[in-house]
C-alpha cells in the first residue's frame, strides 16, 4: 500500500519494515495538509492518493484519519451496528445455530408468558433478528484497562476486521507515547501488517524503526 502527494516528493510506502512518519515544520501547511485529509475522508476532492498493489483505492473507505486519541470511538454506531452484524454471523454458522434457535425461542416462550399477564392484545416478530438481542444488550469493545497504545492498537485491530483493510493516519499521537512504548507499538502493529502513518510536528527525538519526511518551514524537504 503507498500514500502519494503531487507536493511530496517521497512516496509513503507501507512496507511493515519501518515506521512511515511525516514531520511537518511549518504551521500554515500542516493545517494545509490536514485539512486536505479530513476533506478526502468525507469523500471531498483532493490531491492525495492510496493504493494498494497498483490499485487506486477510494479514500473515504480505506483512511482513517484519526485528529486525537479521543477520536478512537469504539462505539459509534457504524461500528456497534457492524460489529453485531458480526455476532449475528458466528450465532447463525453451523457450530452456533441450533443454540441460537434455541435461545430466540426461549425469549419468544418467555414474552408469550408476559402477555398473558397483560390484558393488552399483542404482537410480535415471530423470527426475530438475533443482531438486535446483541444491541438491546449493549454490546460493545471494552477499552476500560487500555493505556493509549494499547488502544491504538485495537482500534486498528478492530476496524480492519470489521472494515477491512485500512491506512490509519494518526495526527500528533507521539506526544502521547514514551520511546519505550513508541517501540512497542511499532513491534506490534508491523506484525499485524496494519499500514498506518504518522503525522507529526517537529520531530527531534526519532529512533531506528521510524523512517522520516521532514518537511522543514521553508517547505523543503528532507529523507
Amino acid at each position: 500500500m503507498k500514500l502519494v502527494h503531487p507536493e511530496w516528493e517521497k512516496q509513503i510506502v507501507f512496507d511493515f519494515k519501518s515506521v512511515p512518519i511525516v514531520s511537518i515544520e511549518n504551521p500554515t501547511y500542516y493545517y494545509q495538509v490536514v485539512e486536505e485529509l479530513y476533506q478526502q475522508t468525507e469523500g471531498k476532492e483532493g490531491s492525495f492518493v492510496l493504493s494498494d498493489d497498483g490499485e487506486i483505492l477510494d479514500f473515504r473507505k480505506h483512511v482513517q484519519l484519526l485528529l486525537s486519541p479521543w477520536t478512537m470511538d469504539f462505539s459509534t454506531a457504524v461500528v456497534t451496528k457492524r460489529l453485531c452484524n458480526r455476532l449475528k454471523e458466528e450465532a447463525n454458522n453451523e457450530q452456533h445455530y441450533m443454540k441460537t434457535k434455541a435461545v430466540m425461542q426461549h425469549v419468544l416462550s418467555y414474552l408469550q408468558e408476559l402477555e398473558q399477564e397483560l390484558p393488552i392484545p399483542l404482537t410480535y416478530d415471530w423470527n426475530p433478528d438475533v443482531a438486535n438481542l446483541f444491541k438491546a444488550v449493549h454490546v460493545q469493545v471494552d477499552t476500560s484497562d487500555l493505556n493509549v497504545m494499547e488502544k491504538m492498537i485495537e482500534y486498528m485491530k478492530l476496524w480492519t476486521e470489521l472494515f477491512g483493510k485500512t491506512c490509519f493516519i494518526f495526527n500528533q499521537f507521539r506526544i502521547y507515547l514514551p520511546k519505550s512504548m513508541r517501540k512497542e507499538f511499532y513491534t506490534c502493529a508491523m506484525e499485524e501488517e496494519i499500514p498506518f502513518l504518522l503525522l507529526e510536528g517537529a520531530c527531534h527525538d526519532t529512533i531506528e524503526q521510524e523512517s522520516c519526511l521532514i518537511i522543514d518551514e521553508d517547505l523543503c524537504q528532507i529523507f
